[in-house]
């Protein structure tokens, strides 16, 4: 019955056109005059990288799992060493091919990102855009203590 009751009441509609609630898509506004580049060799890394992923780490594991499966008549001691040399390898091969793919999936990733259609965000209302606050007594207290040669002075908007 409680299922019944809440399938029947309306869901709560959001007001799109409020200011105050902003659809995720337009929180950034293209630019009119931005020319998006082509894809280039990013786009065939991105596209690669989970193939030699797969076929790598295939690869890398492969005389481990064969070292195991082989039937050695040798030493136990001796076996043992072997195995663990080679598991020693695959697994410092494993680190450095992934580490290798993750940098360079994220490189071509930062290059994809750059090539996107330039955006700009909501303004930030300042309070003193359209003229620089004056200068108080307390500023000069405050600043820290540089010779004149370094301290910024306000600037006066008013002269020609």
């Amino acid at each position: 019955m409680v299922l019944r009751a809440l399938r029947e009441q309306p869901a709560p509609s959001v007001n799109l056109t409020d200011k105050k609630v902003q659809p995720a898509m337009d929180l950034f506004k293209k630019l009119p005059s931005y020319q998006k580049a082509p894809p280039g060799l990013e786009r065939e890394i991105l596209r690669w990288i989970p193939r030699v992923f797969l076929v790598g780490t295939t690869l890398i594991i492969l005389p481990s799992i064969i070292t195991r499966a082989w039937n050695l008549d040798q030493d136990p001691w001796l076996v043992s060493k072997l195995i663990t040399t080679i598991d020693i390898s695959t697994f410092s091969l494993l680190t450095a091919l992934w580490t290798t793919l993750f940098t360079i999936g994220l490189g071509a990733l930062s290059v994809m990102i750059m090539k996107d259609p330039a955006s700009v965000a909501d303004a930030y209302p300042l309070p003193d855009a359209q003229q620089p606050r004056a200068v108080h007594e307390d500023d000069e207290e405050l600043a820290p203590r540089y010779s004149d040669s370094h301290v910024p002075r306000p600037v006066d908007l008013k002269k020609p």
